[in-house]
Parts: structure tokens; sequence; C-alpha cells
């Protein structure tokens, strides 16, 4: 049996593709209308009942789902596909950037991250941990939970590096931890948390191993701060090859988990009674000194310092690692249930760069396999992919306070990951309540009209230039939230457009794009209509 990522058990053998599908609670926009949902104020979702996703697999021997030799040539629906996968949305300047540098050369300097703490973004989002009861030297360092998520959403919306986003949302989503637990005094630990997903996501993999196993967050989230030579504990060491790196049951015994416990003793959490901020640090008095015996390989006897380099040198060279990281990479990027034999030649990439993750991804991105049409079929977003896409397609900034509240609300906060497996995947996303309050959060953004015109924001700047017909908008539109409608669909959003609609009573106005009013209600409302539309929930 397999653990899932949403804590239910099913057999190994059991597989999920998320398709490209038009689920049952679809609401047809004339019943949206009829209500007067699109009024000015208030708008109330439209939704119910829950959708099916049905399963497949990769295609025979030379079908392009099976194969990561280079794609020759990218089309629009590739660049679209791309983006969609690795920058939250479809943004259009972003689709610009990449057909101007071709689509290869794009991905190498997308994959260049930049150093943490660089961006003129980031260090304005660093103002929002400030507090006016921070002692001198120590601001910043007392930030509540609000502030952590509000940091991260603020970066989130406003980077102009998107992918670095993304990448570190897979990895804090993978190395679940989360700081619900920690109190103000320990709360500053989140940040460097983080900042390791975002520096460090695209960088050496057996680096980062190391890395996170000495995160102070990580120490206490799975009791490393607790793991004694005189008491080992075995959570950290577990998790580490059931979920982070090996899989369930593959490779490994109980004797090991031991083994294992014992080799990550010696890191204890402490208080600074200057600062008023608790630490954590290693101790060589907790720490288990004796050999350890790991895979066969002998970790000598030592005190000086930590095990966790051998720790995890060991691991990387006696287990298949690049095969379970290289499956979570094509499931969380390409599609569900890859072919084993796509999982063992990106996993062997892996190995052979010497565990860097830039050729693995660059490998990923301009492959044959990625651009495939049952990698095109889609995923289910979850509430950061839905609400952050919608919010940067749109260039509909919103106040990092409810950026956050609403992450929060739909059960996705970053920084707060529900357990150790992380976030729920697929269809758990797709129930009657969740729909309702994506809705709603889309909404909220659609509200934002006084703090979005304080940034000299308008939805104006969406519309085609010159003076584009009804059916025009309506077509930038659906492009700017990448989606596919029918003839059918298409002429009742035309309809929208050139309609009034006052206390649930349509009425025929012809959409005039140089009033600034039919603008801003009619096109806010027409946005909120589409983040409904089947295809909405799926990148």
């Amino acid at each position: 049996m397999t653990r899932m990522r949403s804590g239910t058990i099913r057999s190994s053998g059991d597989a999920c593709v998320h398709k490209r599908v038009r689920p049952t609670w679809a609401v047809p926009l004339v019943l949206c209308l009829a209500a007067g949902v699109l009024a000015a104020g208030g708008l109330t979702a439209c939704g119910g009942g829950g959708g099916g996703i049905p399963s497949g697999g990769g295609g025979p021997p030379g079908d392009p789902s099976t194969l990561l030799t280079p794609k020759a040539t990218f089309s629009q629906a590739d660049l679209r596909h791309f983006l969609s996968r690795t920058h939250f949305a479809v943004k259009a300047s972003e689709l610009a950037a990449v057909q101007a540098a071709g689509l290869p050369a794009y991905v190498a300097s997308m994959l260049a991250l930049p150093p943490v703490g660089s961006t003129t973004v980031e260090q304005a989002a660093d103002q929002i941990l400030l507090n006016p009861t921070d002692p001198p030297g120590l601001q910043g360092g007392f930030p509540s939970h609000g502030q952590l998520g509000q940091w991260w959403a603020y970066i989130m919306q406003r980077t102009s590096t998107p992918f670095q986003e993304v990448m570190a949302m897979f990895w804090h989503d993978h190395f679940a931890a989360s700081n619900v637990g920690l109190e103000q005094d320990k709360t500053y630990w989140t940040k460097p948390h983080a900042n390791l997903w975002r520096g460090q996501g695209t960088g050496n993999l057996r680096t980062l191993a190391v890395a996170l196993a000495r995160d102070w967050l990580m120490l206490s989230w799975l009791d490393g701060v607790l793991n004694t030579d005189v008491a080992p504990n075995e959570n950290f060491g577990r998790e580490f090859y059931e979920l982070f790196f090996l899989g369930v049951d593959q490779g490994y015994t109980q004797a090991d988990i031991e083994e294992a416990a014992r080799a990550w003793t010696g890191y204890r959490q402490r208080a600074n009674v200057v600062t008023g901020q608790s630490f954590v640090e290693f101790d060589p008095g907790r720490h288990d000194g004796g050999a350890k015996n790991i895979f066969g390989v002998t970790i000598q006897a030592q005190d000086a310092t930590d095990d966790y380099q051998a720790m995890v040198d060991i691991t990387f060279a006696q287990r298949p690692v690049e095969i379970f990281i290289a499956r979570k990479i094509l499931e969380a990027f390409c599609y569900d249930a890859p072919p084993q034999s796509v999982v063992d030649e990106l996993g062997a990439l892996l190995r052979a760069s010497n565990w860097e993750l830039a050729p693995v991804f660059s490998t990923l991105f301009t492959s044959e396999a990625f651009y495939s049409d049952l990698a095109k079929a889609g995923f289910v977003k979850g509430p950061v992919d839905s609400t952050l896409g919608f919010v940067r397609a749109t260039g509909l900034w919103t106040q990092e306070r409810f950026l956050d509240g609403g992450l929060a609300l739909l059960g996705q906060r970053p920084t707060q990951p529900p357990t150790v497996n992380g976030w729920p995947v697929g269809e758990a996303w797709l129930s009657a309540q969740q729909m309702v309050d994506r809705a709603n959060a889309a909404n909220f953004v659609l509200s934002q009209r006084t703090f979005q015109a304080g940034l000299g924001i308008s939805v104006g700047a969406l519309l085609p230039p010159g003076t584009p017909t009804s059916g025009a908008v309506v077509d930038a539109l659906v492009a700017h939230l990448n989606l596919t409608v029918t003839p059918a669909e298409r002429a009742q959003y035309v309809a929208y457009l050139d309609s009034q609609v006052v206390a649930g009573v349509v009425t025929p106005d012809p959409f005039d794009p140089a009033n600034a009013s039919d603008v801003d209600l009619r096109v806010r409302g027409l946005l909120y209509v589409l983040t409904q539309h089947p295809d909405y929930p799926i990148r």
C-alpha cells in the first residue's frame, strides 16, 4: 500500500491522471446573468456538485509522452502550456518574453534563480515582518504567522521571477514542514526555511538534502531537537526515507531507521535571554558518537560534528533516490502516473549530473513528453495556483493580508502545510464548497478597486488596443485566463458585455470600451464569470 499525499491509502498500482474535462458543477452563464450575480457589489458564486477525472497513462513506445528528447519547434499552445505549469499563469508580458528569447534560451535563464533577498520586491516584502516592539538590531525578528504568510504572498504576486516561487512551493509541499506550532520567539525560523526552497530549488539536490536536515523549522517539526543519544527519536529518519527521498518500504528496514535515528542526533533548542529569541544548535553531548551502519556502510565513531552529510551521502550513493525524485518532478510538472521508462531516464540524468537539478528541469521543459497530449491533459489547480494565477494573469494585485487570508481560508496557506504529507492533490480540491470559496476569492480581488487604483492598476489594461469590439474583448480575457471556450460560450460572454444587469433584469446595452464605467464594471464582471468556466480549475 502507498500512502498518498492527501493522507488516504491506495494500492501502489492505482493511478489518476488529471484530465482537462468539464466538471459537472459548471453552471451556464445565462443562469448567473439571470441571478444578477455580476452586479457592482456583493457578487455571489455559482457552482455545486463534483466532477470526476478519468484515469490514464503513458502511450506506447515512440509516443511523444514517453520521449525526453528535445522538441524541435514550439507552437503558441506549447508556450502557453509551459507558462501555465511554471509561472502560475499565462501572463501576456511573460508570453512575449518567451517568444522573444525562444523557449530553450528562456528556460536556461529561468533556471538561474536570483539570490534570495536580492530583489526590490523581496526587500519591500521584508517590511511586512517589522513590528514596533522589535528591539533595535532585531527588526523583523518576531513576526506573526499572519505577517509571514503575507510576506510570501506579497512576493508571489509581484515577483518578476515566478518560477522561483513555483519551485519553492513544489519543494515546500514535498518537504512539508509547518510553522503552526511555533511561538513568536521562534517564528523568525520560517523565513530562512522558505528561502531554502526559494534559493536552492534548482540547485544541487544533495546539498539541499543536507540543508533541509539542519534547518531549524524542520528540526522542530519532525522532532530533531528531541532526538538524543539516550532517547533516539525516529520521526525525521523515517520521513527522510519514506516521504522525502525513497518512498514507502523502498529498500530500508526498521533496523535502518533505528540506525538513522542515531545518526540524526545532536541538535537542541536553546533560548537567548538577551534577544528573547530561541535558536537551534548542535550539542555534542546529545549526539550519539558511536559508529553507525547505514545500508552496509559504516559512519565512523565521532562527536565533533553531526552525521548529517554522511547520512545524505550514503543514502544517495546506496539507494535509488533519483528514481523517487524524478517521479515526483514528473507528477508535479508533467503528468501523473509517468511511464517507468521516462522516470528511469530522468532519474539517470539526475544521478549523472551529480545531483544538479537544473539539467533535469531543462531537459523536461524542452522535451517532447512535456508538450505531449497526455501532459497537456491538465492538473487540477490547488488554491495557490488558482488564486495567484488569477492575480498574476490579470495584473489585479490585492492587499497581501487579504491574499494570505484567502489562501488560508481555501486551505493552502504557504508556510503551513497541514501534515508532513503536504497538501491534498487532484480531485481533493474539487468540492462544491471549494469552488464557491475560489469564486468568492476572485470576487474579492476584483472588488479591490481603490487599492488597485492607488497602484495605477486598471482592468482597462487587459483590453486590446484601439477600440475593440465586444468579441475582441472576450477573446482577450479568455486568452488572459488561458481558457478554451466553445462558440456558444463565447456568444454568451459577448451578450454579457453588451448587456446591463440591474436587480436581476438583463437589458441590451452595447459595450463601450471608451466608457470607464462599462470597462470597470463589465470587464470585472466578465472576469468573475470566467473564473467559473470548467477549464479554469485546470492547469
